[in-house]
């Protein structure tokens, strides 16, 4: 028997396509578990080198997404945020303080969102108007800094930033006379 060998594995291989299939998926599985730190290094490495690259790529990738589908492009994005909503802030934070050079300090931890503003006791819900959660500088000149944000509703950090402490109680104090207590 004088068989071609190249024919004979090309056989092997078409009758035995699926297993060999699972073999080097689970063979591929077991030498990413095993070397994982040492494949983290490699992509670190790799990423450091073409950061250019990998960035662009990564920019055309999420066109060519928003491109092929913007709604559902966008709904993933929205359900993100809702998922992530404390990377969210963060990451929106550490872009002001960039734009601004305000100093950033903060880290995930820093960030606890209450259920209700602790200003105005409105039910924090993602993407809505006022209601929204907001991550407020308790004392805008010092910065992200540990200790010093809080998360708020938007209206509270809106009202907040656009008035000094004085104007807010005095608001706070006249709508108090005006309106008399027993009404509130």
């Amino acid at each position: 028997m004088n068989r071609d060998r190249k024919e004979y594995y090309k056989q092997y291989y078409e009758t035995n396509k699926e297993a060999i299939t699972a073999r080097k998926k689970d063979s591929a599985k077991a030498y990413r578990e095993k070397n994982k730190e040492k494949l983290k290094e490699k992509r670190k490495e790799y990423y450091l080198k073409n950061r250019d690259k990998v960035l662009e790529r990564t920019k055309q990738n999420k066109r060519k997404s928003y491109r092929e589908n913007p709604m559902e492009d966008l709904a993933k994005q929205k359900q993100w945020k809702i998922a992530n909503q404390e990377k969210y802030l963060l990451q929106n934070a550490r872009t002001r303080a960039k734009k601004y050079s305000v100093p950033f300090e903060i880290d995930i931890n820093d960030i606890k969102i209450p259920t209700h503003c602790p200003y105005l006791g409105l039910k924090l819900e993602p993407f809505t108007e006022w209601s929204s959660p907001s991550l407020d500088k308790i004392r805008p000149e010092l910065g992200y800094v540990k200790g010093n944000v809080q998360v708020v509703s938007n209206l509270a950090n809106t009202m907040k930033s656009s008035a000094s402490l004085e104007q807010l109680v005095t608001f706070a104090t006249n709508v108090l006379r005006l309106h008399k207590t027993e009404e509130l």
